[in-house]
């Protein structure tokens, strides 16, 4: 089956040094509040320059991709049915190997850990709903363990 590129929604980018960098020294602030709330998360256990290798994030990215092009249209296809809305927004996916399991920013950036024992594409199915409903949860002051069962609720409903 032919995949065309241009109704693809995704665009998958493994995580630069600095990048990398900017994650563990957010996961470093937050370790208390992870650790506390049972949030499992990795970190380097050497200085991350001398480890970083992009070669060594590429085989699990393609996995990942090739896993995610097979499901991305009915995905989306449910996501539109049910909240009768396009999303017409790119979702950019960045590839890491460090940080808690997954992650999102407004407007469309969605953070996957590969080296934690997660499915990677219901991790990104989460948090791309995480994006779609996070103007409401702002909207009605929801916190945040209620957002996530909402969250995990939708993913049950769509069958992720």
């Amino acid at each position: 089956m032919a995949i065309n590129k241009k109704k693809q929604r995704i665009v998958f980018s493994i995580n630069k040094l600095e990048e990398e960098k900017k994650i563990v020294d957010a996961t470093n602030k937050k370790i208390k509040w992870f650790k506390k709330n049972g949030y499992n998360f990795t970190l380097p256990n050497k200085p991350l320059a001398s480890i970083y290798s992009e070669e060594s994030y590429q085989k699990k990215m393609k996995e990942i991709r090739n896993k995610w092009i097979k499901q991305e249209n009915d995905f989306f296809f449910v996501l539109e049915s049910f909240f009768n809305k396009k999303f017409k927004k790119k979702i950019i996916v960045h590839i890491s190997k460090y940080g808690v399991g997954g992650g999102y920013n407004l407007p469309n950036h969605v953070y996957i850990n590969i080296d934690l024992p997660y499915n990677p594409v219901k991790t990104i199915k989460h948090e791309i709903i995480h994006i779609i409903i996070e103007t409401f949860i702002k909207n009605n002051k929801i916190k945040h363990w209620e957002k996530e069962r909402i969250v995990e609720s939708l993913g049950k409903i769509f069958k992720i």
